[in-house]
């Protein structure tokens, strides 16, 4: 008796663990890399690996995929058969081997190589062995009810791994999925409106045209019929409401797709229903039948948002007339007073609309995001618009706006389709230029697909895209997210407003219904995995080899969501990088030492305190280092400075060239002044003809220098051709035949012309002495003077003298 009592107890204690719980179950195959059916012994080690020895290897788990480490045909080691049977870890953290053979090996985690050792045979009978209550419980599971299993090793999360003759599992229970709650006579119930009004009734609106009323639990209170009233029997409103909004009356206003705009009054237990539609013979009725959002001004003005008509404005409750006792709703739109409105069909596809407290209404589209000022006139208003450019990173992310919603102190938050979300940085939003800070995936955000946002009263915001949700911390800019594994896979999201009850109750919109759940539903695991590596925390690279991949992987394996890392280098990088791929791969990695910051979210998703730091050396090769600049900059000099050398000798020789082209008859007279230099043979005295009329630049230039050096030098008497031709930067050969190209003479004549000439203005004084004057001029030889003298003007020097005087 006692023995049915408790085989009770048990069974009910297990039915209360599957009303809170569900058996998460995961079987390894082919894809994680395992390829093996036989298995004996399971450990975990201090670092939180799973290893299984098998019949083909020893195996270890790292949450992503399997490693098998087994001996191969030439590899050396000395092991015989790969048929494992008991492992353990030792202190050391290698792993202790029994094979079926009846032999002892130690695996070094460090080489991944078994060397044969000695050990008890007693020692490896040492298995796993589950109590009753766990071997019960996992017989309880469907999967495994009825069939052979046996249980090799519940891990530090309280997962059992168990082996069947259809493989490995491991099993934990966690909670099950969010469903979402489906009340109509059809399984399809796209829920498209969501809204909780003053008296804290939620209205839902499903795309099967019902709409019904409940309070903040769940219960119905009744749907609303075309009519008006509230019937408890479930009947259809007759349009597929998109948005509904409570006035500052208490008038409800409804604005469905296609079916136009309806107005509820509050009338005993039900409403007194109006319906506004297009009229094509009316300019000032509703443009447009489908509409998405709908807001209300300071002045008491309703703004409707269109999906492809643009804004409508109405004012409902305008002051009758004499004329007009009864007045009629007039909508305002791009079709008679809002003149200023874009034109162009995706500005008029608006999804959201939302008022500052200040007065600038800001209007959500396909084409970007539009802003203007309600406290003017329609007439009056001016819409800016904001859109994605390409090269502006603080523009919009993209054009295709979803939602819109205040953030308290943290100010305006958008989504976007495809783009994230964005915060608003600009005070000022009647602009084209406002700056926005963008968050999307590649820094946490669950998807960049954002349709629809709320906000939560502690600050947060929950972030819907089409198959997940991320909860938003707008002060430390980080997200935590919930997808496939915290909801069943059976719907999407819809982009109706979330909404966030008093009671912290959340109703989220899907294709099956309302998803209606508690903050405490969405408790995580506050489980932290630690990050292990395929590599030594210190890693030198080959100076020549600057890649490098790093695998790593964080050891939860209650895994709801896939693991989300972020890395960053603190010596280079300021932001995280996200990633959920479990190796990086780095080009070109400059040398020096890097400090790599890894961390990442448990398998909850959520980010957790298991920050691991991996130092990479890579030595400098010789060309990054500073002697290589230095050298470079030696080579370059000298380079340079052999270039320069070399063109300047290019146009040296280019000038000679230029300058040696002369005719046999000028090489052989240039041959015979030169020798007649060499031999001191008396030259020919000749007078020099005129230069002035000299009209080559390059020659003028060339006389101009030759009488200059001349000039400067006529008393000199050591003066040599030697040194003139030095001093034009040219041989005696280019000097000769350039004096006879320019002047007509050689150098030595022309010397001695010039000489000449000076002599003739000494002459020209009263008490001038012919020696005293020859010497003057740079003759050493007063005789020589004189015949020179004579030669070139006719007379003696002393007959010139008396002839001047």
């Amino acid at each position: 008796m006692q023995r049915l009592l408790a085989i009770v107890i048990l069974i009910s204690c297990v039915f209360h663990l599957y009303a809170e719980t569900e058996a998460h179950i995961t079987r390894f195959s082919e894809s994680d890399h395992l390829y093996q059916t036989k298995f004996a012994c399971a450990i975990q080690d201090r670092q939180g690996y799973i290893w299984i020895s098998t019949w083909d290897g020893l195996c270890r788990y790292d949450g992503h995929r399997f490693t098998t480490y087994k001996a191969y045909p030439g590899d050396n080691s000395p092991i015989s058969s790969n048929r494992f049977g008991y492992i353990k870890e030792l202190p050391n953290g290698n792993i202790y081997c029994y094979t079926e053979d009846q032999q002892f090996f130690i695996f070094d985690r460090k080489s991944h190589t078994f060397t044969k050792t000695t050990g008890n045979e007693a020692e490896t009978h040492n298995y796993y062995h589950p109590t009753k209550e766990v071997t019960q419980t996992i017989a309880t599971i469907p999967q495994f009810r009825d069939i052979w299993f046996r249980v090799l090793l519940v891990d530090r999360q309280q997962g059992y791994w168990i082996y069947t003759r259809q493989g490995l599992f491991r099993v934990h229970f966690g909670k099950a999925p969010l469903t979402p709650r489906n009340i109509g006579s059809t399984e399809e119930e796209q829920i498209c409106g969501l809204y909780c009004d003053s008296r804290q009734r939620v209205w839902i609106a499903d795309k099967n045209g019902y709409v019904r009323l409940e309070n903040t639990d769940g219960q119905i209170i009744g749907y609303i019929s075309p009519q008006g009233s509230i019937s408890s029997s479930s009947v259809p409103f007759g349009a597929s409401i998109y948005t509904v909004f409570e006035d500052h009356r208490g008038t409800f206003w409804l604005g469905a797709k296609p079916g136009g705009l309806f107005r509820l009054t509050p009338n005993g237990n039900g409403f007194i229903v109006k319906h506004f539609t297009h009229d094509p013979t009316n300019p000032y009725s509703l443009n447009c039948n489908n509409i998405y959002s709908i807001v209300e001004d300071c002045r008491q003005r309703l703004w409707i948002g269109t999906y492809k008509g643009g804004l409508n404005m109405l004012d409902p409750y305008s002051s009758p007339s004499a004329i007009n006792p009864q007045p009629s709703e007039r909508f305002i739109h791009s079709g008679n007073q809002l003149r200023h409105y874009p034109k162009d069909q995706q500005s008029k596809c608006i999804h959201r609309l939302h008022i500052t407290p200040d007065g600038v209404l800001l209007i959500a589209t396909n084409n970007g995001l539009y802003t203007c000022s309600v406290k003017t006139s329609p007439e009056q208003m001016l819409f800016h618009c904001n859109q994605r450019h390409p090269d502006k990173v603080a523009s919009l992310s993209s054009n295709q706006m979803m939602d819109i919603i205040d953030i308290g102190s943290s100010g305006l938050l958008v989504a976007t389709n495809g783009g994230g979300i964005s915060r608003i940085l600009s005070k000022n939003l009647l602009t084209d230029n406002i700056e926005f800070q963008h968050f999307m995936s590649d820094k946490g955000l669950a998807s960049d697909i954002c349709i629809a946002m709320a906000s939560a009263k502690d600050g947060s915001v929950f972030i819907v895209s089409e198959t997940s949700m991320s909860r938003f911390d707008p002060k430390s800019n980080s997200f935590v997210n919930y997808v496939r594994g915290t909801f069943s896979n059976d719907f999407t999201f819809t982009e109706s407003h979330p909404l966030i009850l008093p009671n912290d109750k959340i109703l989220l919109a899907t294709t099956r219904g309302v998803l209606d759940f508690h903050t405490d539903d969405l408790q995580r695991s506050t489980y932290t995995p630690q990050i292990v590596f395929e590599c030594p925390s210190e890693i030198t690279l080959d100076s020549s080899d600057p890649n490098i991949t790093i695998e790593f992987s964080a050891l939860d394996y209650n895994r709801n969501i896939p693991i989300t890392y972020a890395y960053r280098f603190t010596d280079s990088d300021s932001s995280w990088i996200y990633t959920k791929d479990h190796s990086i791969t780095f080009h070109n990695l400059p040398a020096g030492t890097h400090k790599l910051h890894i961390r990442s979210t448990n398998g909850d998703g959520v980010w957790v305190n298991n920050e691991q730091v991996i130092t990479i050396y890579r030595p400098a090769r010789f060309h990054e280092t500073p002697y290589s600049w230095m050298l470079y900059g030696i080579l370059l000099a000298l380079f340079l400075w052999i270039v320069y050398n070399v063109a300047t000798y290019i146009r040296h020789l280019e000038t000679e060239i230029k300058d040696i082209r002369l005719t046999s008859n000028e090489r052989i007279q240039v041959l015979t002044e030169q020798i007649k230099a060499q031999l001191s043979i008396g030259e020919t005295v000749e007078k020099v003809s005129n230069t002035e009329n000299i009209i080559d630049e390059e020659d003028r230039h060339f006389a101009d220098k030759v009488k200059q050096f001349v000039a400067s030098n006529i008393a000199n008497s050591d003066l040599s051709i030697n040194d003139f031709a030095r001093e034009m930067a040219m041989s005696r050969t280019v000097l000769y035949a350039r004096m006879k190209s320019v002047f007509d003479t050689t150098p030595n004549n022309y010397i001695i012309n010039l000489r000449i000439d000076e002599a003739k203005q000494l002459l020209r004084k009263p008490n001038a002495y012919i020696a005293d004057v020859a010497y003057r001029c740079g003759f050493s030889d007063p005789k020589y003077f004189s015949r020179c003298f004579k030669k070139i003007t006719g007379k003696s020097p002393s007959e010139y003298h008396i002839a001047q005087s």
